[in-house]
């Protein structure tokens, strides 16, 4: 490019830079100039226009009322959003608060992409880099451009959401009350002040639409001592958990021990598991495989960063060999993707240096100790380790499950709702101005189990009132058909086939009361949809639409025509090795069309999920973190003091040495 041209484009981009610093610089001195507060107490202030029946900057006359159950006839219709996730973040995006007002209710007071956790485990990225507080998604500077001068050329601002740090606990729908506990600022998660008797107590507010995004929690499956001794990866802490104990075994086994057996000690404390075959599992296997090629122990072809010099920063203080092992349950991984998929990701990891173990099951996590049941060989293999990281299960949280009794629903995981994301009550009809979305919905499907019979006549051939392994596949086949993602297809077959499969090993009879038995027990943990940002962030902005639509009279929900339908994209995932695969609908017709790649395909996949990150301020981070890291290095820094107990394995070797 000659050089008068790249002059040009500099300019180009420094001027748009410059304007739109300045527009930031204009917009706040028009607003200040209009503040009502400033106009109260300077004649010369000219105050901001208010439109009938809206409040502008001015909080309400009657400030109680919001925690009042008592009706107030001259207020516009209450939205309650609870939830700070991908559901209700596009839910305050996309509704228009000029038509109503919006109390948005969570115990986290910041807004997380998700899908970067696992960069944030390995120290690529930082976990404020991929946080957004709430309050500043709230403001109007939050909205886009176009909607930012429109404020200034009607001359007001719409009213602010209002934010609460509570979690919602109960909810009466009759009055409809939604009751909730203000959190503790030392656990914002757990305990709540009304629990400790100080503070703020639990309060309560009127409705005219509640909107549960409430999200999901993680699923153990009753597994013995995950709970206690496994990591997750469903908030920035269980990130950064990970990513301090991976570093403290690092450090630990580069301490100075001897004993025979002392490599074999230290490749023990070097053994990372993770568990789960889905898009998350694949991704922290793939970035701690990375981060340990790159910046810990090196290997014989990724210990050299993009500077030229070595990042293997234990390389010569250990002669173990760290392992990281992915263990998944079903036959193969990325079940909801392309088969070809898996194939691609587990080559990827393999080559990356991750063990796969597919067809196999963790039965107890135990401290420096993992159990594994092995399905093909029927054995527990007992393996040592230095971190276990559970990514898989998507649980139901206390409020989810709460609803799901009141409203005397079956699914034991998610609120049924109708198609137009409308909470169903106990006689199949929507419960009034109630409505799930994200993770803890999912909509209401034929159950299997309803057409189990008619099923079974058709596909026993043989009329023997026995179904054999062709027939159930069959049958099978028919019954998925009615699923609307490929995910919880796969999801439902694995399920069937699992319980199927012991049955017909078994030579028990495999009869009309068997094939109901099994289908009933996969209809409980079948969604509609995939429990993912994607499906949650288009079903918060279809619903702010819709309710928009509906207190501008316009009839939305309960139109053939509006119910919600989920575009699937397509799905991206990292595999390690800076390879990204890309699984999309086809543009010739049916199918997928699956990419995998290095350059591009990685630079894809940052750009993609760098796009959904929520503010100006963490786009700039995250482009200068992975910049950073891409040069200098991922963040080694373990923040969390190490603990004083000395791990048994080193006590063990201690022994050995003493009796030397």
């Amino acid at each position: 490019m000659p050089p008068l041209r790249q002059v040009a484009w500099i300019g180009a981009g420094s001027g748009l830079v410059g304007l739109r610093f300045m527009f930031g610089s204009l917009e706040d001195a028009f607003w200040y100039q209009k503040d009502p507060w400033r106009a109260a107490r300077n004649p010369l202030v000219v105050p901001m226009p208010v439109k009938p029946g809206h409040h502008g900057w001015v909080e309400d006359a009657d400030e109680h009322a919001l925690l009042d159950i008592s009706p107030n006839p001259k207020r516009k219709p209450r939205v309650v959003v609870l939830g700070s996730g991908w559901a209700a973040i596009n839910v305050l995006k996309s509704i228009d608060t000029t038509a109503c007002e919006v109390r948005l209710v969570s115990p986290r007071n910041y807004f997380i992409c998700t899908p970067l956790l696992p960069s944030v485990s390995t120290g690529t990225l930082s976990a404020q880099s991929i946080c957004t507080p709430i309050r500043e998604l709230m403001s109007h500077k939050a909205q886009p451009l176009w909607r930012r001068i429109y404020f200034m050329l009607r001359g007001y601002l719409p009213e602010e959401v209002r934010y609460y740090p509570a979690e919602a606990v109960d909810v009466d729908f009759d009055a409809k009350i939604v009751s909730c506990d203000p959190v503790s600022p030392d656990d914002a998660t757990a305990t709540t002040m009304c629990e400790r008797g100080v503070g703020p107590t639990r309060f309560s507010m009127k409705y005219d639409k509640l909107i549960i995004a409430v999200g999901s929690a993680n699923n153990t499956y009753g597994t013995k001592g995950v709970a206690e001794n496994a990591h997750f990866m469903k908030d920035a802490n269980d990130a950064t958990k990970v990513q301090s104990t991976i570093l403290g075994q690092f450090e630990r086994a580069s301490l100075p021990v001897v004993g025979v057996d002392a490599n074999e000690v230290r490749h023990r404390m070097l053994s990372f598991y993770v568990v789960g075959g889905g898009p998350t599992g694949i991704e922290v296997a793939g970035e701690i495989a990375d981060m340990i090629n790159e910046d810990l122990a090196g290997s014989s072809t990724t210990a050299v960063n993009a500077t030229g010099l070595g990042r293997a920063m234990y390389k010569n203080a250990l002669q173990a060999v760290p392992s990281v092992t992915l263990v998944q349950s079903g036959n193969r991984v990325l079940a909801g993707y392309d088969a070809s998929v898996s194939d691609i990701a587990i080559a990827t990891l393999e080559k990356a240096g991750v063990n796969v173990h597919l067809e196999s099951r963790v039965t107890e996590v135990s401290p420096g100790m993992i159990k594994i049941f092995n399905k093909k060989t029927g054995e527990i293999e007992e393996k040592p380790c230095g971190a276990v990281i559970w990514a898989t299960g998507v649980g139901s949280r206390p409020l989810t499950r709460l609803v799901a009794f009141k409203l005397q629903q079956d699914n034991k995981r998610a609120i049924v709702t109708d198609h137009w994301l409308r909470v169903l009550g106990p006689d199949g009809t929507a419960v009034d101005g109630v409505i799930a979305i994200g993770d803890c919905a999912t909509a209401a499907r034929d159950a299997s189990i309803a057409q189990s019979d008619a099923i079974f006549d058709a596909f026993d051939t043989n009329k023997n009132g026995d179904l054999d392994q062709a027939e159930f596949d069959a049958a099978l086949k028919s019954l998925t058909a009615n699923l609307r993602h490929d995910s919880h297809a796969s999801r439902f077959v694995e399920r069937v086939t699992e319980r199927a499969k012991v049955i017909i090993e078994s030579a028990a009879p495999f009869d009309k009361a068997a094939f109901k038995a099994v289908l009933d027990s996969a209809d409980a943990v079948t969604r509609d949809l995939p429990a993912t940002a994607a499906v949650a962030a288009q079903q918060g902005t279809y619903i702010g639409k819709m309710i928009s639509k509906e207190f501008d009279g316009v009839p939305s929900f309960g139109q053939t025509n509006t119910q919600f339908e989920f575009k699937n994209l397509g799905q991206l995932v990292y595999a390690g090795k800076n390879v990204a695969i890309a699984d999309l609908p086809s543009i010739f017709g049916e199918g997928q069309t699956v990419i995998a790649g290095e350059s591009i395909m990685y630079a894809l996949w940052r750009g993609f999920y760098w796009s959904t990150l929520s503010d100006m301020r963490t786009k700039v981070n995250t482009v200068l973190q992975w910049g950073l890291t891409s040069v200098c290095g991922r963040d080694t820094t373990r923040r969390s003091p190490l603990p004083n107990d000395t791990p048994p394995e080193f006590n063990r070797v201690d022994a050995m040495s003493s009796t030397k």
